[in-house]
């Protein structure tokens, strides 16, 4: 079915004589998931078979952003329809369309019919978002929501009367809630966001920026100077304030290229130094500007990518396509080597896991496979994502300056990582971190700037692992294996796990930001966990024994990471139905007290502590099985 044809529909549906009543509301939710998944469908095909095209060059004068995006990029796509002959783009068939109609008064009507239904409310959400990742739905969006400027440049319309009386109206309680903004890159990959305060949030900084972008178009001198402040002021904000702002600007070619201009010319006035301030701002978000212009082709960003990081690009493009590439060429490297610590790799990092996200949100779930094979047939998704994790938990230790947690993850690479010697370097390794025709005086990038990214890539990741561990080890359940050797390898991909649970909990008790917090990984990590309980049902005393030797082992090795491992034991025992278990459970808890003089709170419990006396586990030191302490 078309866009348009769903569109029809849904208007239809809209002005039916029930609407509003539970059977209207069935059909409507219906109609919005499928218009919604072909929408989105439709922009990962744009992106997919419009690489490497160019816009055409915007015109400049006292034009709407909306005119201007409109001229430009649809055009420019008519002309890439014409040249090609159809909708059919490419070798895999796969088709889009280019005059896509407005989704979103339909939306906004919907869950203004209904605003107690959680999944119009998400839908509306969800398709709002969209059209800040996507060049054609960005130019429909300013097309319904940007006024033009008066003839002196400045802003025809505040804020709080542009937004159309279509809109939903937002609850003023939630609006009065100091809410903190969410960083758009944490839903960039997945729109994993239904909140319509999150939409207010990022449409005032959409308002705010688009509106000193049209007294820029201008061109106005006695306006420039203001405007530029605006942004910039908006640019002093939160990190995801900055990125939203980085956001709008991705959008517009031409503001890039004329804020860049006015940061380069001679003298020191103050449009000069604003630009400048404004241009490292972007110059220290390469992240996000890597990621909007490698994975979402935004005319903006892929312009800030030329000028700012020239000669990081083709490497930032290479992980882009090629995602489990890096992953791999990543653990062929001692995990002592100190060169990783470097801002070209961890937007590497970035890059991939917003990548990675994409390629899992994919409605068949196979795209994420496709791909990882392509780079290794012989190791398990499962395994190679839980190694990352620890990786980037490694990263997020050196730039926090954890040396107690550095140590204990560098031990778990060491464990779960290749025994061979590290293999030489691909080049992408050794590209200069520095920037490009930077403005500022210092070209190097802030290296402190990335632990808020290490904590979306971390999420990412952890979903896109989520997402696995139910094929993966249904496929370890299926495939027939010896007994022995089937609970091996169970035991051996949940080690995996464990580990890269633990690296988690010992690096994020340092993390504060809104979206990125302990309690979301714990949740996610928990469900990880009941799925593999779940699918591995048979083999629960494996799982186990294999956590409690685990937790044992390394606590022998690294006591100070005690408190990470008890709350490792918290979430694995109180997430999952071991009732058939619990002398099991009971036993290793009390022998883990009673070795290490630490009781574990929270569990569930049905003994009384006592001591064991040495001499009834000291063979286990004399037979080699647990190491000297």
């Amino acid at each position: 079915m078309s866009l348009k044809a769903v569109h029809q529909e849904l208007l239809e549906v809209t002005a039916s004589s029930n609407a509003g009543d539970d059977e209207w509301l069935k059909n409507a939710t219906n109609l919005s998931d499928r218009a919604f998944s072909l929408l989105e469908l439709n922009s990962t095909n744009i992106k997919a078979n419009w690489k490497g095209s160019k816009l055409q060059n915007e015109p400049s004068g006292a034009k709407t952003i909306a005119a201007t995006l409109a001229q430009s990029i649809v055009s420019k796509y008519a002309e890439t329809s014409q040249s090609q002959g159809s909708q059919a783009r490419n070798s895999e068939n796969i088709t889009y369309e280019v005059n896509v109609p407005s989704f979103l008064p339909v939306f906004a009507r919907l869950f203004s019919l209904r605003p107690d239904s959680v999944q119009m409310q998400t839908i509306f959400v969800k398709t709002v978002l969209l059209h800040f990742f996507d060049p054609i739905l960005y130019s429909i969006l300013c097309k319904e929501l940007i006024h033009p400027v008066s003839s002196d440049g400045s802003s025809s319309k505040e804020y709080a009367s542009t937004l159309p009386e279509w809109w939903p109206q937002l609850q003023e309680s939630l609006v009065a809630k100091q809410i903190q903004m969410q960083n758009p890159m944490e839903y960039a990959s997945h729109m994993d966001v239904n909140s319509p305060v999150q939409v207010y949030l990022l449409m005032k900084v959409f308002y705010s920026v688009s509106s000193q972008l049209q007294v820029l178009d201008a061109r106005a001198a006695n306006t420039t100077t203001a405007a530029l402040n605006s942004i910039l002021q908006l640019t002093l904000g939160s990190k995801a304030q900055k990125d939203a702002v980085i956001l709008v600007l991705s959008q517009r070619k031409e503001a890039v290229e004329q804020i860049y201009s006015l940061a380069t010319l001679n003298g020191s006035g103050p449009m000069k130094k604003q630009s400048n301030l404004i241009m490292e701002v972007v110059c220290n978000r390469q992240t996000t500007v890597s990621v909007l212009a490698t994975l979402h082709n935004l005319p903006g960003a892929q312009r800030m990518l030329s000028l700012f990081f020239q000669k990081q690009k083709p490497a930032f493009e290479l992980v882009a396509k090629h995602p489990f590439k890096f992953i791999l060429d990543l653990f062929d490297q001692s995990s002592e080597s100190n060169d990783l610590k470097v801002a070209t790799v961890l937007t590497y990092v970035f890059i991939l896991s917003q990548k990675v996200s994409m390629l899992n949100c994919e409605p068949s779930h196979l795209a994420v496979y496709e791909n990882f094979n392509k780079q290794s047939r012989v190791r398990s998704l499962f395994v190679v994502l839980s190694s990352f994790e620890i990786a980037i938990s490694k990263f997020r230790a050196q730039l926090i300056g954890d040396s107690s947690a550095g140590a204990i993850l560098v031990h778990l690479e060491e464990e779960f990582g290749s025994s061979l010697p590290p293999f030489a370097k691909p080049n992408y390794f050794f590209i200069d971190e520095n920037t490009s025709n930077s403005p500022s005086n210092s070209n190097a990038v802030d290296t402190a700037s990335f632990i808020g990214d290490l904590n979306i890539s971390t999420r990412l990741v952890l979903q896109c692992i989520n997402s696995t561990a139910q094929k993966e080890f249904e496929q370890i359940m299926n495939v027939t294996l010896d007994q022995k050797l089937r609970e091996k390898v169970v035991s051996r991909n949940f080690e995996y796990f464990l580990a890269l649970m633990l690296s988690i909990l010992l690096t994020n008790s340092e993390i504060g930001e809104p979206g990125s917090g302990t309690v979301e990984y714990k949740q996610i990590i928990s469900l990880i966990s009941v799925t593999i309980f779940e699918t591995c049902r048979d083999y629960t005393a494996v799982l186990l024994v294999t956590l409690f030797n685990f937790v044992n082992d390394v606590c022998h090795l690294h006591t100070t990471a005690i408190n990470s491992l008890i709350e490792l034991l918290n979430i694995v025992i109180n997430s999952n139905d071991l009732s058939e278990h619990q002398s099991l459970v009971d036993s290793a808890i009390s022998l883990f007290e009673a070795t290490f003089g630490t009781p574990v709170d929270g569990l569930p419990k049905s003994f009384k502590n006592v001591t064991i006396p040495k001499s009834e586990y000291a063979f286990l030191y004399n037979e080699g099985r647990i190491g000297k302490v």
